[in-house]
């Protein structure tokens, strides 16, 4: 990953995008925080899948994490701490994975691979990240669905819907337990307007 010392001295606000792949959500999330002028560290399992993203008005880094591997996110978290001077404005939990079959086909391997993606590699990112969202009072934005809503219960997406579920009572929680802390939860996709 580079990094330059402009970086290092900005003060402009830095976003951490999880699972950024050109034409998804995260690619989406980027070019609206770049347009904003808000710094963005995109990351992917392969960084060299970024090569496309200009870093236009807005500085831009690409870090390598696996949000399913301990040693990644541990790697990540100081790449991204020098680059932002240990502070992180906004954490945006988008890297996912949907399986979708009828529950009694399932292979449990690829259902745990599921809750792996979508709900531990979630809590485990914001977990490593913590402490630098902590610093700036930062702003936490969980990707949920809507097909994780009781109401929304469809055929073939029971293991990717569970999981989202999950990740809506997750922020729910964090909501709550990070607001000593300064730091806001948001287990939607929202338009970005926050202001600070």
């Amino acid at each position: 990953m580079k990094i330059n010392c402009h970086a290092m001295s900005s003060p402009k606000r830095w976003a951490l995008i999880t699972g950024v792949s050109e034409g998804g959500l995260g690619d989406a999330l980027t070019q609206e925080f770049l347009a904003r002028d808000i710094n963005v560290i995109a990351s992917s399992i392969d960084i060299s899948l970024l090569k496309y993203l200009q870093p236009i008005p807005a500085q831009l880094e690409h870090v390598q994490l696996d949000v399913t591997i301990t040693e990644s996110i541990s790697a990540a978290v100081g790449q991204v701490f020098r680059v932002t001077d240990g502070r992180l404005d906004f954490l945006v939990n988008n890297a996912g994975y949907g399986y979708m079959i009828p529950l009694m086909d399932a292979s449990i391997s690829e259902v745990k691979k599921n809750y792996d993606v979508n709900v531990f590699g979630l809590l485990a990112v914001t977990q490593a990240f913590f402490p630098l969202l902590r610093s700036a009072r930062g702003l936490v934005v969980n990707q949920s669905s809507i097909a994780g809503l009781s109401a929304g219960c469809q055929p073939f997406i029971g293991s990717y819907s569970s999981s989202k579920a999950a990740v809506t009572a997750l922020s729910n929680t964090m909501r709550i337990e990070f607001a000593p802390f300064g730091i806001k939860v948001y287990g939607r996709l929202l338009r970005l307007q926050h202001n600070r």
